[in-house]
């Protein structure tokens, strides 16, 4: 065993040039790899985040409408208040609220533009939290 390690240390001697790249390659391996992984995490965190904060846990319940558009949008069909309590006392749903979506025209600067207004209820503070065009949070 001993003549075994004494050879390995002999041939290292002898070719060092071949020995410290095969160390350098493996070092270099090694770093990938490790690099790799960590910008996989880096990316799977950075989607999730992105994901929950579209609401992914979330799920929207209109009233049957005949017409494309957005939600509520000259919906046939109207939910009650009824219907509200009726969904809160699922056991399987966290937090139920009722609102309401129109289109309104904006003036401002003497452009005029149309948009949705959506009421929020104010019992859960993080479905206030809206994004604008430009990208500023605003509560509303």
């Amino acid at each position: 065993m001993i003549e075994y390690l004494k050879l390995a240390v002999g041939n290292l001697r002898y070719r060092k040039t071949r020995s410290i790249l095969t160390m350098v390659g493996i070092f270099i391996g090694i770093a990938a790899v490790i690099s790799l992984i960590s910008l996989g995490q880096g990316l799977k965190t950075a989607v999730t985040a992105q994901f929950s904060g579209l609401g992914s846990d979330r799920i929207v319940i209109q009233a049957k409408g005949g017409t494309f558009g957005p939600p509520g949008q000259s919906s046939a069909a109207k939910l009650t208040k009824d219907d509200l309590q009726t969904i809160q006392r699922s056991q399987y749903v966290a937090i139920a609220g009722g609102r309401l979506l129109k289109p309104v025209t904006i003036v401002f600067n003497k452009k005029e533009r149309t948009e949705f207004i959506a009421s929020i209820p104010d019992e859960n503070p993080d479905e206030r939290r809206a994004i604008l065009d430009l990208s500023r949070p605003v509560i509303v």
